[in-house]
C-alpha cells in the first residue's frame, strides 16, 4: 500500500451470525472503498439489517473480522467503532432537518464545528 491509498473503508471477512444456533449470516465477505456507495437488497428476513446492526456492534457475532480503514474494530463497543447505522426512518430526529440529522452523528463524535457544519451540508 502506498503511502496516499486508504485501506478499505469497511471490510468485513467470514462475518457469520446465528440465532438460537440457527445461521442467518454465513461466512460474509465484503470490501467497500472510500468514497463507495453500496445498497443491500433482499426480502424481509434475508440478513440485510442484521448485517449493518453487526457492523455497528449492535448485534454479536459468532465468528469472521469487522475492519474499518484497516482497524479490527469487531470486539469494540459501538460507540468506538467509528460508525453510525441510520435507521430507516427519514431521520434520528423525525422533527429536525436531514442538516440537523447529520450535523448530530457528527457532533457527538467530537468532529470540529467546521467539520459538523460541511458534513450537514454535503
Amino acid at each position: 500500500m502506498s503511502g496516499s491509498e486508504l485501506p478499505p473503508a469497511l471490510d468485513l471477512r467470514g462475518l457469520r451470525v446465528s440465532y438460537r444456533n440457527r445461521p442467518v449470516l454465513r461466512g460474509i465477505d465484503l470490501t467497500v472503498e472510500a468514497g463507495e456507495f453500496v445498497v443491500l437488497m433482499g426480502p424481509n428476513g434475508s440478513g440485510k439489517s442484521t448485517l449493518l446492526r453487526a457492523v455497528v456492534g449492535l448485534e454479536g457475532t459468532d465468528a469472521g473480522a469487522v475492519r474499518v480503514f484497516g482497524q479490527e474494530v469487531g470486539r469494540l463497543p459501538p460507540h468506538r467503532r467509528g460508525v453510525v447505522l441510520m435507521g430507516q426512518e427519514p431521520g434520528l430526529f423525525a422533527r429536525r432537518s436531514v442538516f440537523a440529522n447529520i450535523a448530530y452523528a457528527a457532533g457527538i463524535r467530537g468532529a470540529p464545528e467546521a467539520e459538523v457544519r460541511s458534513r450537514g451540508r454535503s
